[in-house]
């Protein structure tokens, strides 16, 4: 597979664990310079047997409200959104089982190719396998595709 960040949509059947947040950022005092990395570990157990192919990223934002909070996700458990999710492709399929442990760290940072782009690095470890790491960025001529 390739190193790109792929923007597509992501079943509810195609997830493997319960989310695992990486990152919680306060809108209201966080600082350009925080935003120039944004790091975080993870650590999930899998459901059932299956193939891990991907890795899925995406972000949930709550806004205050008067009576209650308003919250945009662009979840895979929640409706369709245009952002869809973001897939990180593994180098090569993972087989795993019931409660096969998956953990890592991610790092997001800018891209210095555009400033509405993001890289991604990622670290992770699955069941017994040895570590691995992989450094994905938003594929060029994305933004004129859309």
């Amino acid at each position: 597979m390739n190193n790109d960040i792929t923007v597509s949509l992501v079943t509810v059947e195609d997830v493997l664990s319960h989310p695992s947040k990486f990152a919680e950022l306060d809108l209201h005092t966080v600082t350009e310079e925080q935003l120039k990395r944004v790091q975080g570990k993870f650590r999930f157990d899998c459901f059932g047997s299956s193939t891990v192919n991907a890795f899925c990223v995406w972000f949930t934002v709550t806004f205050p409200g008067e009576e209650k909070p308003l919250v945009l996700s662009t979840s895979p458990f929640n409706p369709e959104t245009h952002w869809k999710q973001a897939v990180l492709y593994l180098h090569e399929p993972v087989d795993v089982i019931q409660d096969t442990k998956v953990e890592g760290e991610i790092t997001m940072y800018p891209s210095e190719e555009s400033s509405r782009h993001v890289c991604i690095y990622l670290d992770y470890t699955i069941g017994d396998l040895k570590n691995k790491s992989k450094t994905f960025s938003i594929p060029d001529g994305y933004a004129d595709a859309e």
